[in-house]
């Protein structure tokens, strides 16, 4: 049975996840809500109906007598909106994928979490990079104690936007918008995912280059739960092959470098993502600074010459998005794991602003 899909906001990600829809067997693509004409072109090419709005979205079902003629609803519409549509489509009992971040406040994150959890409706939360298959290995590999016990985590996230980005939207330029909620949230979900729970963070934040009234760069340290300590270095005004989506080729409109942009040190060796490099001593444990260290390579050829594929986990969020909605798995970005993303990235603001560490409650 199909799996019918009304998304909302058909910008950069929204139309990716379109085409991601259309293309994947057992989905199909039930409606656009986004005023642009831009939108209504795309709904036009792809013969879906297109809406201005998520009210006319939901009156046109209801005076159809159809519901509203989906099984589960994309948002993928600027931040501060997630919270409103979110709300109208639990009304219509519609499982949600909602693009990062959950929200643009904490506030507004925890009760998206707490509406669906008492509607029992179940919410995805769009952090697509846990669906690399790598990120998966990562996981088993520290897992497994092979690089030992944790103790740092190093994250470089540096490119350059072009001056376009800015124009399509002044929501990226203004509060609730700015690198940090729209591109660092992704990794601090990856390393919650990969290293554990962020309990303290402190952060100095730098808007001198674009002058926006958000961040255009960041410092950031952070303290992990099982003690290991983090670092970030972030910038979209800078050239450079090292950020997560130069390393994975995941994005087609970013070019690829195959650089890394994650460390991940431990005492029995050193993992660089996502290429998957373990570098250790010859002689393991008893290695140190004054024994030759290697690197190994965890991938096959194979896997190399592929790379990590552009829309690959988009297509792999689709298809465990569409089981979340048959009842067959639970989410596995779930609402609160958004929630305490942005919880995260609330802290960095707060410390940013104060110059103060911020601890993070349980």
């Amino acid at each position: 049975m199909s799996c019918r899909i009304a998304v909302f906001g058909a910008g950069l990600i929204g139309a990716r996840h379109v085409e991601a829809i259309v293309a994947e067997p057992g989905c199909e693509l039930a409606a656009i809500i986004d005023p642009s004409k831009e939108a209504a072109a795309l709904a036009a090419r792809h013969g879906v109906d297109h809406f201005d709005d998520a009210n006319a979205f939901t009156a046109a079902g209801a005076e159809a007598g159809a519901g509203v003629g989906a099984d589960a609803a994309l948002i993928a519409t600027p931040n501060s909106t997630h919270l409103p549509i979110a709300r109208m489509c639990f009304a219509a009992g519609l499982p949600c994928l909602i693009e990062k971040p959950l929200a643009d406040t904490v506030d507004d994150a925890w009760a998206i979490e707490a509406e669906g959890r008492e509607r029992n409706i179940p919410v995805l939360v769009g952090h697509h990079r846990r669906h690399h298959d790598r990120t998966k290995q990562a996981v088993e590999l520290i897992s497994s104690g092979a690089i030992g016990t944790l103790a740092a985590a190093q994250v470089t996230w540096v490119l350059k936007k072009p001056a376009a980005y800015f124009a399509k939207g002044d929501w990226r330029v203004r509060r609730g918008g700015g690198p940090v909620l729209i591109n660092l949230i992704h990794e601090i979900d990856l390393l919650r995912f990969i290293v554990g729970e962020i309990v303290a963070v402190s952060a100095f934040y730098a808007n001198n280059l674009r002058g926006n009234e958000v961040e255009d760069g960041a410092a950031v340290l952070l303290r992990f739960e099982n003690g290991a300590l983090g670092t970030v270095t972030l910038s979209d005004t800078a050239p450079s092959p090292w950020h997560f989506e130069g390393g994975s080729g995941e994005n087609p409109t970013i070019a690829a470098t195959g650089e890394d942009g994650m460390r991940l040190f431990g005492t029995k060796g050193s993992l660089a993502f996502p290429s998957m490099t373990l570098w250790q001593h010859d002689d393991g444990e008893e290695g140190h600074w004054g024994t030759p260290i290697r690197s190994r390579q965890l991938l096959s050829d194979q896997e190399l010459t592929q790379g990590m594929g552009a829309e690959t986990a988009l297509r792999e969020q689709l298809r465990h998005f569409c089981r979340v909605v048959r009842g067959q798995e639970p989410p596995l970005v779930s609402a609160q794991d958004g929630a305490r993303n942005l919880a995260v990235a609330e802290a960095l603001r707060q410390s940013a602003e104060t110059g103060m560490m911020v601890e993070l409650k349980g």
